[in-house]
């Protein structure tokens, strides 16, 4: 063979060396690229004007008043509803206050009966309210004598008005 055919051979092989790289880089794929977002930047937000005057001060809210003592009623069952506060004013303080999960438990005293109140959270006005109590007297629950016990409670509560009730019976 003769130069020719030489270079003639050599030719060849270069065409099939690159046909091959070609099928070569078109088979494999290559790994996606990841996508990168730039933010774009930032808007300037202009600086709120000043005012042209200094403004008034601000009004100040007033407390509301305090709250007024609630009318004694004759009969226990207007306790049913009241806060600790309005329940110091109808009868004063209690003898005794004793946490009774989930209830708050006062204790009255007066010379011939007890009260227990019972307070509970109330949900809506996260408050504590009345909305249980209990007389022990000595007409074990008579009508008559459940009206004396609360008018004497409340008589007691008018005549010391640091509403101590710890009179002897």
């Amino acid at each position: 063979m003769g130069r020719a055919a030489e270079t003639a051979g050599r030719v060849l092989t270069m065409f099939a060396l690159a046909g091959l790289t070609l099928v070569a880089c078109t088979e494999a794929p290559s790994p996606p690229t990841a996508a990168v977002i730039v933010p774009p930047p930032p808007v300037p937000v202009p600086a709120p004007p000043l005012p042209s005057h200094k403004p008034a001060p601000a009004i100040v809210a007033t407390l509301p008043p305090p709250p007024q003592p609630v009318p004694p009623p004759d009969r226990f069952e207007s306790l049913h509803g009241l806060d600790q506060g309005q329940t110091v004013a109808l009868l004063g303080e209690p003898v005794q206050r004793t946490d009774a999960p989930p209830a708050i438990l006062w204790r009255y005293q007066s010379r011939h009966c007890e009260l227990d109140v019972y307070f509970y959270l109330d949900l809506e006005t996260r408050e504590m309210r009345v909305l249980h109590y209990e007389v022990r007297d000595q007409d074990a629950g008579a009508e008559p004598a459940q009206r004396q016990c609360y008018r004497e409670l409340v008589t007691d509560r008018r005549g010391d008005p640091a509403g101590r009730t710890d009179r002897p019976r």
